[in-house]
């Protein structure tokens, strides 16, 4: 037991610091945004769909100035995924439900990221449902 607690302990501790990372990485990435854009989605949308196809729609749908942030809140969900998801309830990235929500964007990067992080623990976790989860997000918000 006291190992389980422990392990649990670090995760959420991780958990944290991605959270933590992500949210000074977004706020100071935008300029990079134009340049990275493509080759991001790519990796990003093979990665998480093993292929490259979602890369061009996500390239179309998604505003320049708001590259940064949602590929900085795709990478921060991927890595939280990683490291929390619960393989019985989230056996894959469901990149489809955490759509809406990456397009969701507050005035402060800090903030939104920290929302953003925290929303997606819980449903990782499988304390929130995806339908829940922009509702989860602005709760986030209205507290930082």
């Amino acid at each position: 037991m006291a190992r389980f607690l422990r392990d649990r302990e670090s995760r959420i501790q991780t958990a944290a610091k991605i959270i933590d990372q992500y949210a000074a990485q977004m706020s100071t990435t935008q300029g990079l945004a134009a340049l990275l854009k493509s080759p991001i989605l790519g990796f990003i949308s093979t990665l998480m769909t093993g292929s490259p196809a979602l890369a061009t729609a996500l390239a179309a749908q998604l505003p320049l100035e708001q590259s940064a942030v949602v590929m900085g809140k795709l990478q921060m969900g991927y890595e939280l995924f990683a490291l929390i998801a619960d393989p019985q309830l989230h056996p894959s990235f469901d990149f489809l439900a955490l759509w809406p929500l990456l397009l969701e964007t507050s005035p402060s990067i800090t903030q939104d990221a920290w929302a953003f992080g925290h929303s997606l623990v819980e449903y990782w976790l499988g304390q929130v449902e995806a339908e829940a989860l922009c509702d989860r997000y602005q709760s986030y918000l209205s507290q930082a």
